[in-house]
C-alpha cells in the first residue's frame, strides 16, 4: 500500500514521449525516428510508447538497437541500430537506457551520426548527465523536462517535497528522481 504523502508528480511516459515526437516533427520538422534502448521491463515498453506516438503522427519507427541493462557494452545495438536504419540516417533517435549506457552510446553514436538529434527522458539520466558525456558530444541534445526542477521552492509541490525529505532525512539532496 503507497503511503498517503506519496503520489505521482510527472507525466507518463507516453506522455513524455508524445512531447518529444510532437516537438521534433511540428518545430523541428524531423521524421525519420530511432530508438536505443535498455532490453528490459525499463526500456522495452519505452519502443512501444514510440511506435504509438509515431503512429498518431502518421510515422513510423526507422530502426532500433539496444544494450543490456546497466550495460555500457553499446557498440552492438549502436551498429544495428545504424544498418537497420539505412539508407536514411536517423534525424531523431531517442535514449531510453540507464546514465552510463546513454553516455556511451551518444558517444559512439555521434562519431557515426553526428546530425542526428538526440533525445533523452531527464528521468532516465537523472541529475548531473552532463559529467557522463566525452567532450563535444552535447551538440543536438534535448532532454525532456516533465518535472518541475528538485530545487525550485516556488513551485508548490517541490517545497512539499522538501520539507517531507528533510523530516526523513536532514542530508539529503534533492534530485529528479527522488522527486519523481
Amino acid at each position: 500500500m503507497v503511503p498517503a504523502n506519496v503520489f505521482t508528480v510527472r507525466a507518463s511516459y507516453l506522455d513524455e514521449i508524445n512531447a518529444l515526437v510532437n516537438y521534433a516533427t511540428y518545430t523541428l520538422d524531423l521524421i525519420r525516428f530511432s530508438v536505443f534502448y535498455q532490453g528490459d521491463s525499463f526500456g522495452i515498453p519505452a519502443v512501444g510508447a514510440l511506435k504509438t506516438a509515431l503512429a498518431a503522427v502518421n510515422l513510423r519507427l526507422y530502426s532500433n538497437g539496444s544494450c543490456g541493462a546497466d550495460s555500457t557494452n553499446v557498440t552492438a545495438g549502436t551498429v544495428a541500430l545504424v544498418s537497420r536504419a539505412l539508407p536514411f540516417v536517423p534525424e531523431v533517435i531517442l535514449v531510453w537506457a540507464s546514465a552510463p549506457a546513454a553516455a556511451a552510446f551518444i558517444s559512439l553514436a555521434k562519431t557515426l551520426l553526428p546530425s542526428s538529434v538526440v533525445y533523452l527522458v531527464g528521468s532516465v539520466v537523472g541529475d548531473g548527465f552532463g559529467a557522463y558525456l566525452s567532450s563535444g558530444n552535447s551538440r543536438n541534445i534535448y532532454m525532456a523536462q516533465v518535472l518541475p526542477l528538485s530545487t525550485d521552492v516556488s513551485v508548490p509541490v517541490v517545497g512539499s517535497y522538501q520539507t517531507a525529505m528533510a523530516a526523513v532525512n536532514a542530508t539529503y539532496t534533492p534530485s529528479a528522481i527522488s522527486l519523481e
